[in-house]
């Protein structure tokens, strides 16, 4: 019996086998894509240190205060400026009016106020808030506006950085969106006002919202099968650490201006990598490009000190000098549908409609949580210092990773991603039971409560690629992160309930974590069953157990789908 011809995407796994599936090449490539998921990390929350609330008071002239020499804690202060009962914090616009032909001139009536026009800014950080005048409460929205506009950027951004990547390589896009942001990053340093500012940071949003799903691509392209787990493990330990670089850069240069321009100027480098690191090897294959595929196996084999065998180099001779056929059998079949095609596909069935519906709730909360916690994290109570606040929980996402990979193989998707979702929700829920004077209990809360939420957000694009069909993974994957989205648009808005509460953004999200986490018991456990190939596989995982891989287990699959799926994604979003 004559067996199949091999899929090119087959052999390729098999030449990375005998490569080596994390080698020196893997390796030094691998360190030149950490850097731009680095400085991803760090542009993805720019905003919180550039637009961010510096809490300000009324200068107070009549205790012999001015602009030069005024401090924000003064032991006057209660007596000269209203404070917040709820908050503790002085007024930000508002003053007592000074009592005329009083002995003292720094006497004032308390029961009379006035609203002022020059302030006094605590520490030394410097935003737009001040350059551009957005002082007082009612300027707030404006600050905030920006986190979301942001956010609106990298929507727009995502469909047009995912064509680039396939049209014209992921290296080529990679390429693109890091100078483009560092461009615009720099560009938006010289800002002249509130709206020029605005129109910078949406340009920059939109070429930094493609780097990491480009760069993770690229970067699982590279290795092995066997690798590609702790190949995912290491992107994404690179982008807390991203975060917390932003966070010591922020408390380093507290000038909004400063800080953007040295975050920023380091992009204009990775024009370079057009010379310093390969093409994806699958995108060269799918794009006929073997001479390309062959040069970089050379360099790669001579790198990882391997010969492949003769066999394979065959096989890869035939490419390039065009003596082998495309295998094409079922790649009708195999091909994804398009987002209105899934969609009608995805309406024959009860059963997908409900998934669907409770997968975006899922991922709007996580967004919504997600970069919420980030955002309110400066604000967080048991420490004064916001840039120490912004890196703890920074620094406690690394090992959220490990506790995702190894809570979705040990015990399955479904409870991982509950377990998560539940965790975090009772984290903010539980600041609302702490005394205020317990303010490590509540650092300690909310930590956990990113912890959780950052593991649910990882083991959310994997549970999420495993329950719909091969023909609708795609174009449903794309939709569920366009709609996820909503989260991130609104997450900015949030840090505005704390003037109210500071406990009222927690509450928010606890809400939306407890929901959707109860809500994901009624998903499908995925763990162990084969990818669905038809509606009717994908509406009947969890009814049968006969419908398994081979070790009974895919603790392979969510690097190896994560990394297809994502492919995919930037085509249909």
């Amino acid at each position: 019996m004559v067996k199949p011809a091999k899929k090119r995407n087959e052999v390729l796994d098999e030449i990375l086998a005998e490569l080596g599936s994390f080698g020196k090449f893997q390796a030094r490539n691998y360190a030149l894509i950490c850097c731009a998921v680095l400085f991803c990390a760090a542009y993805t929350v720019t905003y919180i240190f550039s637009a961010g609330i510096v809490h300000h008071r009324c200068l107070v002239p009549e205790c012999g205060e001015s602009v030069d020499n005024a401090t924000y804690d003064t032991p006057w202060l209660h007596d000269a400026v209203p404070f917040d009962k709820e908050t503790k914090v002085p007024s930000f616009c508002r003053a007592y009016d000074s009592i005329e032909n009083a002995t003292d001139q720094c006497s004032f009536d308390s029961e009379l106020t006035h609203e002022c026009s020059e302030f006094v800014f605590k520490g030394p950080q410097i935003t737009i808030q001040q350059e551009f005048n957005l002082t007082c409460h009612r300027n707030s929205w404006k600050l905030a506006f920006v986190g979301s506009l942001n956010n609106v950027g990298r929507l727009v951004g995502l469909p047009v950085h995912g064509y680039i990547s396939d049209r014209f390589g992921r290296r080529t896009s990679l390429i693109v969106t890091m100078v483009g942001s560092g461009i615009f990053g720099i560009v938006r340093t010289f800002a002249w006002n509130y709206e020029s500012f605005l129109t910078f940071e949406f340009l920059e949003a939109f070429f930094s919202g493609g780097i990491y799903a480009v760069a993770f691509i690229l970067a699982m392209e590279m290795v092995g099968p066997g690798k590609r787990v702790m190949g995912g493990a290491v992107i994404v330990w690179s982008f807390a650490l991203g975060q917390v670089f932003l966070g010591l850069m922020a408390w380093w240069l507290p000038n909004w201006r400063t800080m953007t321009m040295a975050i920023y100027t380091p992009s204009l480098l990775f024009i370079f990598y057009f010379w310093l690191i390969p093409e994806s090897l699958r995108w060269s294959m799918s794009n006929g490009k073997y001479s390309v595929v062959r040069r970089v196996l050379e360099k790669a084999a001579s790198l990882n000190k391997v010969k492949f065998s003769e066999p394979l180099l065959t096989e890869i001779n035939t490419w390039v000098d065009g003596q082998k056929e495309e295998d094409n059998n079922g790649a009708e079949d195999d091909k994804p549908l398009s987002f209105i095609a899934a969609m009608k596909e995805v309406f024959t069935s009860k059963v997908l409609v409900l998934r669907l519906l409770n997968c975006y709730l899922c991922w709007v909360t996580n967004t919504l949580v997600y970069y919420g916690m980030s955002l309110n994290s400066v604000s967080l109570a048991g420490t004064d210092n916001e840039y120490i606040n912004f890196i703890l929980v920074s620094v406690v996402e690394a090992p959220s990773y490990i506790f995702a990979w190894y809570g979705m193989s040990r015990f399955g998707r479904r409870k991982s991603l509950c377990t998560a979702l539940l965790l975090s929700g009772s984290c903010s829920f539980g600041s609302y039971f702490i005394p205020k004077e317990s303010n490590v209990l509540r650092v300690i809360l909310y930590m956990t409560g990113k912890f959780a939420i950052t593991a649910a957000f990882d083991s959310l694009y994997v549970f999420t690629a495993e329950i719909f069909p091969t023909k609708l993974r795609t174009s449903l994957l794309s939709s569920c992160s366009m709609v996820g989205r909503l989260g991130s648009i609104m997450a900015p808005q949030t840090p505005l309930l704390a003037e109210i509460s500071p406990l009222l953004p927690l509450g928010i999200f606890g809400a939306f974590a407890l929901t959707s986490g109860v809500l994901t018991l009624f998903l499908p456990e995925t763990l162990g069953k084969s990818l669905p190939d038809s509606i009717e596989e994908s509406k009947n995982i969890g009814k049968e157990n006969g419908n398994s891989n081979c070790n009974g287990t895919n603790k392979v699959v969510p690097t190896i789908i994560l990394s297809r799926v994502e492919d995919e994604t930037n085509k249909s979003s």
